[in-house]
């Protein structure tokens, strides 16, 4: 498809595609729409929900979000849940707490530099399959605190919120060379955190948490070394994870999102090429938005040779 063919298209209407699958281009006005999440409401409704603006890092991205109710056959018009004029507000996840409300957290960063990331909450009303963001709050992890995947509640009723920490070296420009893994932990339904390091987890990042069965858990990672997708295990219900070890699934350095199916065995979505496979590559992040930052990338850490565009 042309860029005209989807931008003709972008109108939620469902339709069958080729093969056989119910698809719809979900209506946005930005030029850039990126980090989709899906979550089911307890109206029924389907919610997705993405960053979008003219182009990630500037100040002009914002959360949207669409909905499908129940027998529709269109989604609905975007809905604009967060927008501050100074900082770049990305990767939406939703999570319910203990009562049952609905909360949206997100990423708020200035410019290209991820390192100086704000994690805000804020809570999102439902209103005929219509969301609305309430006033955010910063929730007072450190600075350059990412997230995007899932949370997970631990059997003693924590939160567990997998994030990777943006780290910028003195001197020199973020550009995720140093970045590590780590789960952030609450014990109160959200009002406070603490933080808890993956041990061995340079460049491994994006962390998706994985119930299995008793304490055991699995963990997940892209890799900002764009070779393969890392793993890592606890055995003690998520209070303390090992060292993330490669699998054999290739990795580029971008997202991935893996489920554990009815019948026990895990399903990973992801796109399993590297930068052993392309030539192509780019030295940070924000490339395109970087004019005006004389200060040189980081080195160092991790290789930053990303077989594709490598995104948050």
């Amino acid at each position: 498809m042309t860029p005209e063919d989807i931008a003709a298209r972008m109108n939620g209407q469902l339709a069958t595609a080729p093969d056989g699958r119910i698809e719809a281009f979900l209506p946005s006005p930005m030029v850039q729409n990126h980090a989709a999440f899906l979550e089911q409401l307890d109206d029924g409704s389907i919610a997705c929900l993405w960053f979008g603006g003219t182009l990630e890092g500037k100040s002009d991205i914002s959360i949207y979000a669409s909905t499908l109710a129940p027998g529709a056959e269109r989604w609905s018009a975007d809905m604009r849940l967060s927008h501050d004029p100074d900082r770049s507000e990305q990767n939406p996840v939703l999570w319910r707490n203990g009562d049952g409300v609905l909360q949206l957290f997100h990423t708020a960063q200035p410019s290209g530099n991820q390192d100086e990331c704000l994690l805000r909450a804020r809570v999102i009303t439902v209103d005929n399959h219509a969301l609305t963001g309430e006033a955010p709050r910063d929730i007072g992890l450190p600075l350059g605190s990412f997230i995007r995947g899932r949370f997970v509640r631990r059997k003693d009723g924590a939160w567990m919120m997998p994030v990777f920490r943006c780290i910028s070296r003195p001197g020199q420009r973020w550009n995720g060379s140093h970045d590590t893994a780590a789960v952030a932990v609450s014990t109160d339904e959200g009002e406070t955190w603490s933080l808890t390091e993956v041990p061995g987890s340079i460049g491994s990042v994006h962390m998706t948490i994985v119930p299995l069965d008793g304490d055991h858990m699995v963990a997940f990672y892209r890799r900002r070394q764009s070779d393969f997708v890392a793993r890592s295990e606890s055995l003690d219900g998520g209070h303390t994870w090992s060292a993330p070890a490669m699998t054999d699934v290739p990795n580029n350095n971008s997202s991935i999102n893996v489920i554990r199916l009815a019948d026990g065995r895990l399903a990973m979505v992801c796109n399993p090429v590297s930068a052993a496979t392309s030539s192509d590559r780019r030295v940070s992040l924000y490339d395109e938005i970087e004019e005006g930052d004389d200060r040189p990338d980081a080195s160092g850490g991790v290789s930053r040779s990303g077989a594709c565009p490598a995104r948050r």
